[in-house]
Order: structure tokens, then sequence, then C-alpha cells
């Protein structure tokens, strides 16, 4: 580990690993060996009035794969960039300042609507690399998009529905298994054990196929990102006011090659 995180980063990017352990962690336990977390887990989980630790753990939870694939790896991609600016307490920091603040303006605006997802933390480290690193954020802005949408939504689609078909073809399978065990008549706890196998094969179909309506029909809320971006600007403003006089410059020379690849361009549509 020290070797790899050695030849990519002055030191050990401990912060965005910790938070993207735990959402994993999260999503694993609350999931039950199945790609998607029923209702009544995310409704526990959710951001709502009824329960005060929700501010918290409704970052760590998630509506589905493709919701969960969607802000991991841009937590991670943005998270291991802006770990290489700041130190590790930081990076949770804006994670939580974001997120927690991002989800209290939604919870006053939209009184009675459940909030799920760590959107609000991850648009916070986004901003704040964008603020201190803009060629690397502007890179990062154009390829993870590419990234999730033609490789790892793909990947997660083609998992899920290879997991689904598993599932209906071991239904299937213990069913006739069951038949076959009720002609034979075979031993009471043999059949036992295996009407219950069927029920709860059926129980997790009917969890992946809720989970992915679910998903399908969960909207996803524009203003918390931005309320999200807001408040990592904040934190940079109060704690790291420094960095971001020294990243003006790197904004000055941005402009500067931009504007000399206009002039470039123009010249070469006058010839």
């Amino acid at each position: 580990m020290k070797l790899l995180t050695g030849m990519f980063f002055k030191k050990t990017p401990f912060g965005t690993i910790f938070l993207a352990i735990f959402i994993l962690v999260a999503y694993w336990l609350l999931a039950a060996d199945t790609p998607y977390i029923t209702d009544e887990n995310l409704g526990d989980y959710a951001l709502t009035p009824n329960h005060p630790l929700s501010i918290i753990s409704h970052l760590f939870i998630h509506v589905g794969i493709f919701h969960l694939v969607g802000n991991l790896l841009p937590l991670l991609f943005f998270g291991l960039a802006l770990e290489a600016v700041l130190i590790s307490a930081d990076v949770v920091l804006i994670f939580f300042l974001a997120g927690t603040g991002a989800s209290l303006i939604f919870a006053i605006t939209n009184p009675g609507v459940p909030l799920i997802g760590a959107s609000g933390g991850i648009s916070g480290i986004i901003s704040a690399l964008l603020l201190l690193r803009p060629k690397v954020s502007i890179a990062l802005l154009l390829a993870t998009p590419l990234l999730i949408s033609f490789v790892f939504y793909p990947a997660a689609d083609f998992a899920s529905n290879a997991y689904a078909n598993s599932l209906e073809e071991k239904k299937i399978a213990v069913q006739e298994d069951l038949q076959t065990a009720i002609e034979e008549n075979r031993p009471i706890e043999e059949i036992a054990k295996l009407n219950q196998t069927v029920l709860v094969t059926e129980e997790k179909i009917d969890i992946t196929f809720q989970g992915k309506e679910r998903e399908a029909a969960t909207p996803t809320d524009f203003f918390v990102h931005v309320y999200g971006a807001i408040f990592g600007g904040v934190y940079l403003y109060l704690f790291k006011i420094k960095l971001l006089k020294r990243s003006e410059k790197e904004y000055l020379k941005l402009g500067e090659e931009i504007f000399e690849k206009i002039d470039q361009i123009k010249e070469r549509l006058r010839i």
C-alpha cells in the first residue's frame, strides 16, 4: 500500500479512502446480499425530521447500484486529487460540511421530502478542487462522466442483470426440486428447507425488481449539488485563503493560454 501510494501521492489519502470505504460498507450491509437496499432500510436512514442522526446517515446511503457508482467514482477521482493539495482532515470536513449544509437547505426548502446520497458532500469536494486546481478539475470533469457512462454504468448494468437472471434460474431449479421432493414423500424437514429457499429467493427477486424501478423513478435534485458546491468554496475561503490566492495565478495562466489558443485559431481561419 505504501509503495503504491508513494508512486502517485506524497501522502496516503486516508480521508478519501475512509469516506469511500464507509459508503461501500454501508451499502453492502443494508443491501443484504442483493444489489439494492430495501425501501424500509432506505426510509430508516434517509434525511427526515423524525431521525436527527439522519443528517449524517443519509450521506452514506444510496438508492441503487447506479446511484452508488455515480457518487463513489467522483468521490474517488476528485477526492484523491484534492487530497494531494489538502490534508485528509480537510477532505473529510469539506464532505461533511457540504453534505450536511446542502441537506439542511434542501430540508428547509422541501419539507417532508426524504433525501438520500452523498451528492452534496461530493459537490463540495469537486468545487474545492475546481477552485484550487483548475486544470486537474477540468480534465476530471470531462473524463469522469465519460468513464461512468460508457464503462462503469454498463458494467454495473451487466452485473445487476446477471444477478437477477441467476436468481430466476435458481428459483426455477429449487421449485423443481421442491415438487420432486413432495412427489417422492421426502422428509418434511427437507421439504420445508426447499420451500424456505424458494421464499428467500423470491424475496431477493422482489427487492431487486423494486430497487430497479425505484432507482429509475427517483429524481436527482440539482440544487443539492449547487448548495454543496457553495459550501465547499466557503470552507476554502474561511480556512484556506492562502491556497485560494495561490490558485489565482493558475487561473490567470490558464486564461492566458486559452486566449492564446483562441488567437491561434483565429489566425488559422483567416489563412
